[in-house]
């Protein structure tokens, strides 16, 4: 069995410095990329200067014009100069470009891998690295995952510095601070923490900053890698953090003392610390007149339970409890049942599963046949099974309801864990009828209310009670009002409006 051979990381490279020769750098880059195609070493000047970037993930036009072009006209001066030092060629070469030194090949490596390009100088034990990245990025479109009806239309890209300059466009403060961070051995991929400073409980930033730091991981690739590494509850089936490629409630939720995590490479921001309350509410909620949001966010509650409870209650009342049924209703559903081969419980898992592989298909398939699929597939399966007396027509209107109510939650993530509350329920009522769903509700809310990160309790947004959160939890006020930021939060500054006019 071959020895596995193991290249060089960046905190091997943190002790190899720059060497005065220019050819033993030129080795060293070599064997560090003996297997990039795409690494390119150019010598200018009888072999003094070595130049050295990636031609796919740089800007051709800044190599061509600002690097090489001024090089070549200064061979002459460099040449008659006996010691010119890397100093003295960054002044004289290249007065306009984003320009630094560096002398240990970590800092080489990672810049030139992030899209810069480096210009070594022989007798120097230092080199040059000139910013021109060339990286393509998608044009910004509309939210897809957090569909809004009269919200923002601009969502995140998947370019940190897009991002960044997209909430800094929204909070011109001075306070708005932004400490970026590395993660992944091999990624080292950056990550911004962004809070606004006299808002937010300063201990906050700080305990985010130690979790990141703790990590210890080849690479990451998005938002809810990063939520599972510095999470605290690792099993619950709940959405610990808020992640959202929306920058309105981004932006919103920094105004009210919370910080925001920016992964380059990712068009999802990750909101900390997350409540309860924070991932059934809407975007659009702040975009309606107070009425109207309030009738949409109490739609959106009863959902959550209907979501959650509606087939469980029925499994235990038409097992256990028949009695409950009005008299029409409970000979309608016996009768519907007169033949069936299976139990409902058999029924209700059969048909949820019909439901997700589903769904499934019409995410996986193109959207104009993903689309099709979903409603043709679902019409005639439910029709076929109906027919073929293998459930229920009664079950259909039960999945077929839980499914619908799920669709109101605006967090994706946090539906597909009402999902799991709902089959844990239906097991639960299966057993032990309506006491089972009560006893599997008292389950959920314990261990909802155990759920904490970053110092903040998963409910605190309804326990222990207070008016000021009523403002913006069941029920959403007039704006005049709300002029507290949430306690919960532990902030330097709750004040949310100092003085309005009338």
């Amino acid at each position: 069995m071959k020895e596995k051979i193991i290249g060089p990381d960046y905190n091997n490279l943190k002790s190899d410095y720059v060497s005065k020769k220019l050819s033993d750098n030129e080795d060293m880059l070599r064997s560090i990329f003996a297997k990039s195609g795409d690494v390119q070493f150019k010598k200018l000047n009888y072999e003094k200067i070595l130049v050295v970037y990636i031609e796919n993930i740089i800007n051709k036009e800044t190599i061509e014009n600002h690097i090489l072009t001024p090089l070549m006209s200064n061979i002459q001066s460099i040449s008659e100069s006996i010691n010119t030092s890397i100093t003295e060629l960054k002044n004289s070469t290249f007065k306009v470009l984003n320009v630094e030194i560096a002398n240990t090949f970590d800092i080489l490596v990672l810049n030139l891998l992030s899209g810069s390009t480096l210009v070594f100088l022989d007798e120097s034990d230092a080199a040059l690295v000139i910013k021109s990245p060339d990286i393509k990025e998608r044009a910004l479109t509309s939210a897809e995952s957090e569909q809004s009806i009269r919200g923002l239309r601009v969502t995140f890209g998947e370019r940190l510095k897009t991002n960044i300059s997209l909430i800094r466009s929204y909070i011109k403060d001075p306070n708005l601070c932004i400490e970026i961070l590395k993660v992944g051995r091999r990624s080292q991929k950056e990550v911004a923490i962004i809070y606004i400073s006299g808002i937010i409980n300063e201990e906050l930033p700080s305990s985010i900053i130690q979790r990141i730091q703790q990590i210890d991981i080849d690479g990451i690739i998005g938002a809810a890698q990063l939520e599972e590494l510095i999470g605290k509850n690792k099993w619950t089936v709940m959405p610990q953090m808020m992640i959202t490629e929306r920058l309105d409630r981004t932006v919103g939720n920094l105004f009210e003392g919370r910080a925001a995590l920016v992964i380059d490479g990712t068009s999802f921001v990750m909101i900390v610390p997350t409540t309860f309350n924070m991932l059934i509410t809407s975007a659009d909620d702040y975009f309606q007149r107070p009425l109207v949001s309030t009738m949409l966010r109490i739609i959106r509650y009863l959902s959550f339970i209907v979501c959650t409870s509606f087939e469980g209650a029925y499994l235990a009342l038409t097992s256990y409890q028949p009695g409950m049924f009005p008299t029409p209703l409970a000979l309608s559903i016996t009768g519907s049942r007169v033949g069936l081969p299976f139990p409902i419980i058999v029924e209700v898992f059969l048909m949820e599963i019909t439901l997700y592989v589903l769904q499934e298909a019409a995410i996986r398939l193109p959207k104009p046949l993903g689309t099709t699929v979903s409603i043709v597939g679902g019409l005639v399966i439910g029709q076929s099974v109906v027919q073929a007396g293998i459930v229920s027509p009664i079950i259909i209107v039960v999945v077929a309801g839980s499914a619908i109510t799920s669709f109101t939650l605006p967090n994706y993530t946090f539906s597909l864990g009402c999902i799991m509350l709902r089959l844990f329920l239906v097991s639960m009522s299966a057993v032990l009828g309506l006491y089972g769903l009560v006893i599997g509700w008292i389950f959920i809310l314990i261990h909802l209310s155990s759920l904490e990160e970053f110092g903040v309790r998963y409910l605190s947004d309804y326990s222990p009670y207070s008016f000021s959160k009523v403002k913006d939890t069941l029920i959403r006020v007039n704006e005049s009002i709300m002029n507290k930021r949430p306690k919960n939060l532990n902030l330097d500054d709750d004040i949310k409006i100092i003085l309005m006019l009338r």
